[in-house]
């Protein structure tokens, strides 16, 4: 039981520190949102910060395209020919689901939004860190009182991801947003920790288009 205090308090103090975003690959000031948020942290340029004018603008753009996903350098053991199947999957996922909604054009042209991501991180667990704090009551205790107070469970899949919404013509910044997605406990995370991070990549689809199109 001291142990589990211990934890605790210590979780606590670590909970209690904030520290503001920061992109990696622009200087724009992020905002904080709510867990049940679509994005954890998000920017809007100043004139459509009402929710109302963001999806009026939104909805004068049929079609959109997809620049090149950006890559950020930070410590990983994913292999770079893994990292880009997870980029190859975003990217024609997101083609294919948001052009239910809107056309798809290869090019930049009229009336067209281009989606831009930036992936800055992909992470798996430690396989014996992960097993044991799966299977083991230490494990399991440090980790449900990691969840309760930040959030995230320890030794899981971690992915973070920044997305930007602009004007393809004019270059006009329109969003962004940046996410940073944990997987859950599980033997998926031990198993096939990939299969997690695909399933992160997919709500992150899902909530690109529900920031475009707030009805979906």
């Amino acid at each position: 039981m001291k142990a589990y205090s211990i934890i605790l308090l210590t979780f606590s103090l670590l909970g209690c520190q904030s520290t503001p975003i920061k992109s990696d690959i622009n200087q724009h000031n992020y905002t904080q949102n709510t867990d049940d948020a679509l994005w954890q942290y998000s920017w809007v340029a100043s004139q459509y910060q009402a929710a109302e004018a963001l999806q009026k603008k939104f909805s004068g753009y049929n079609n959109f395209t997809i620049k090149p996903t950006i890559t950020v350098s930070k410590n990983s053991d994913i292999d770079e020919e893994t990292k880009q199947r997870f980029i190859k999957h975003l990217e024609q996922q997101t083609q294919l689901k948001l052009s239910q909604y809107k056309s798809f054009q290869a090019e930049p042209g009229e009336r067209t939004l281009a989606i831009q991501f930036a992936i800055s991180n992909f992470e798996r667990p430690n396989s014996v860190l992960a097993t044991t704090s799966t299977i083991l009551p230490i494990g399991l205790g440090i980790s449900a009182v990691s969840k309760a107070i930040t959030g995230e469970h320890t030794n899981v899949v971690k992915a973070q991801i920044e997305v930007m919404i602009s004007d393809s013509q004019t270059g006009e910044q329109i969003f962004s947003a940046i996410d940073i997605r944990t997987g859950e406990k599980g033997w998926d995370n031990i198993s096939d920790p990939d299969k997690q991070i695909i399933k992160i990549i997919d709500n992150w689809i899902l909530s690109l288009i529900k920031t475009i199109d707030s009805e979906k």
